[in-house]
């Protein structure tokens, strides 16, 4: 599971409030893997979960790296979408917390 974001991360949030708040809290927290906390998730879904709950959208999956991902092979059809890449947001506001 995620722990305290990295630095880089951690320079980028808008809203230090939210941080701080974090870095108290962390210490209490217990944290359970993936597969703990969903122990019948197929280990594909479990890799998928793992590339999307990241904290930096550089290296999150692109909608288009989820759409080929292995736990979605089977209901992905490429004809059917067309897609466009673009760059991940560069910022992080937490100000909706």
């Amino acid at each position: 599971m995620l722990g305290m974001p990295s630095k880089k991360v951690q320079k980028e949030i808008t809203n230090k409030t939210f941080l701080r708040y974090m870095f108290e809290k962390q210490p209490f927290l217990q944290r359970k893997t993936l597969s703990e906390l969903v122990p019948k998730a197929p280990s594909d879904a479990i890799d998928l979960m793992a590339k999307l709950f990241t904290y930096d959208p550089d290296d999150r999956l692109s909608a288009e790296d989820v759409l080929v991902h292995p736990f979605l092979q089977s209901v992905y059809e490429p004809h059917d979408l067309l897609l466009r890449r673009t760059d991940p947001v560069s910022y992080f506001d937490f100000e909706f917390e």
